[in-house]
């Protein structure tokens, strides 16, 4: 019976290896301490080096990341809980690629951990559109503050809207004159400061022009802080993305 086990346990471990060795991710196990006791050949592949040797880890973990990644390792060997972390991991040609870490406990029928298996991700495509998309909202956000200072700064009311009408910036200028807010003003809440009288017509004009995504050019009168109206000439310019999608209008 103890002859079976052992090969049953040898043949488990055999297909363990097999199956981690055909894994595109670096599997590994340790022991309950934490000492290696298996790494999957990717391991070598990507690093170049031996995963048995004691001191990889240090030559392999970006330096400004190894204090983290221990502290967060040292905490589930002590409590049992799931490891999960990133880091980097310096690759044979020299380079550091993003990895996710996820290590499990492995437990005996009495709930004590026998040893530890887990796996390192490679998210280093993933970290680069993540980086790009920060850039870009970067960009935007420079772009629309820059946008905002000028349009605060301008004698002229400025507006915007998106593709649904809904006007949602309007600058300084306007505030100025009108005494409303921007809770007051947002959406079509604008449109309560037009003269009665005009109220149709620029409702209507401004409807059509985002109709045909055309400019568009009228007069009507805005009511003031102090309650009278005085007469505006409004123009309004369509807004289109590089694609060609339109975005909405902005006006002076």
């Amino acid at each position: 019976d103890l002859v079976v086990s052992k090969q049953k346990v040898e043949e488990s471990e055999k297909e363990f290896r097999q199956l981690a060795d055909s894994l595109p991710e670096l599997v590994w196990t340790t022991d309950s301490a934490g000492n290696q006791l298996f790494a999957s050949r990717r391991w070598k592949e990507f690093t170049g080096l031996d995963p048995y040797d004691a001191d990889t880890f240090d030559k392999m973990i970006h330096p400004d990341d190894r204090e983290n990644v221990l502290y967060a390792w040292t905490v589930s060997l002590a409590s049992g809980d799931i490891y999960k972390t990133q880091l980097r991991l310096k690759s044979k040609e020299g380079d550091y690629q993003w990895f996710y870490v996820h290590g499990e406990p492995i437990r005996d029928e009495e709930g004590k951990i026998e040893k530890w298996v887990g796996s390192f991700t490679n998210l280093n495509e993933q970290k680069k559109v993540e980086e790009e998309l920060i850039s870009a909202f970067q960009k935007i956000e420079e772009s629309e503050k820059r946008f905002r200072n000028v349009a605060n700064s301008a004698p002229v009311f400025i507006w915007m809207a998106g593709a649904d009408k809904q006007r949602y910036f309007f600058n300084t200028a306007w505030f100025d004159f009108t005494g409303r807010t921007m809770e007051q003003e947002k959406g079509d809440g604008w449109i309560e400061g037009v003269h009665p009288d005009d109220r149709e017509k620029c409702f209507t004009l401004y409807g059509e022009a985002f109709s045909k995504q055309q400019e568009y050019q009228m007069e009507y009168r805005l009511r003031r802080y102090d309650g009278t109206f005085r007469w505006i000439s409004a123009r309004g310019v369509a807004r289109f993305t590089p694609g060609g999608v339109f975005e909405g209008f902005i006006g002076a």
